[in-house]
């Protein structure tokens, strides 16, 4: 534990696993990080190794009443934490709240300082262990997690569970369509979208897993784009940003 703080990124908020908690809860994103931090500290505060035996996801409702089971859920998918039947963990928990990790973060700003001032920057660097662990495709981090999330949810009320499965759901009635089937129909889209500012993709993305469209609206928003790039508008340059457009229903203008 460090005491008196934690390392946050000041990008947090605008990091893949934040946006897919707020799409999955439906969630300001903001909010996300502030309940995370929140988690964050009362875990510094209570655990030296990440390790939390013994607790279970009830007693975090307990403790952090502002959330539910919805959060914790996407929690467990985005693969900041893991849960088995011996309890809870805080995945790398060694990297950013161990003893060391104050230490370290500043050694990293001040090698960091001190290659931005450099005339000749070292180019023939070989890749630390972070940095491969960076490279690795997202899914193979999370695979694990996911087999694990089931024993996370011990026996609850039978409402809170339907509660929580329409929270993380499609939204509607019955299941959504796979997860990797969503992925799929958001790829296509972004695809035939124009999208003049890329780095708005993930932004889209969270407001394409709050609607988590079945393959009837999938096809009606495909057409839409398809006979809103030919308008005059949109030929013109004047094109609403992807989120925007998704999240205020867009396809439907004109209908």
């Amino acid at each position: 534990m460090i005491a008196g703080w934690i390392p946050v990124s000041k990008s947090l908020s605008s990091k893949m696993e934040v946006m897919t908690i707020a799409g999955r809860t439906g969630r300001n994103r903001h909010e996300v990080v502030g309940l995370l931090v929140d988690f964050w500290a009362w875990v510094d505060e209570e655990s030296l190794d990440g390790r939390l035996p013994g607790l279970t996801i009830d007693a975090l409702l307990g403790l952090f009443p502002a959330t539910d089971l919805a959060f914790w859920d996407a929690v467990i998918k985005s693969g900041w934490l893991l849960c088995d039947d011996t309890g809870l963990t805080i995945p790398n928990h060694e990297r950013w709240f161990g003893r060391s990790a104050k230490r370290r973060l500043q050694e990293n700003e001040r090698k960091k300082a001190e290659r931005a001032a450099s005339e000749h920057p070292q180019n023939d660097r070989k890749p630390s262990a972070s940095d491969a662990d960076k490279k690795r495709p997202r899914e193979q981090k999370k695979k694990k997690t996911e087999e694990k999330t089931s024993s996370c949810f011990f026996p609850q009320d039978p409402k809170k569970t339907q509660t929580t499965e329409a929270a993380v759901g499609d939204g509607g009635e019955g299941e959504g369509p796979p997860e990797k089937r969503v992925n799929e129909m958001f790829e296509q889209f972004w695809a035939a979208y124009p999208h003049p500012k890329p780095k708005d993709k993930r932004f889209a993305w969270a407001e394409w897993l709050k609607l988590s469209p079945d393959e009837s609206l999938f096809a009606q928003i495909m057409n839409a784009v398809e006979k809103q790039r030919r308008s005059e508008q949109w030929r013109r340059g004047v094109i609403p940003n992807a989120e925007t457009w998704l999240k205020g229903h867009r396809w439907l203008d004109g209908t």
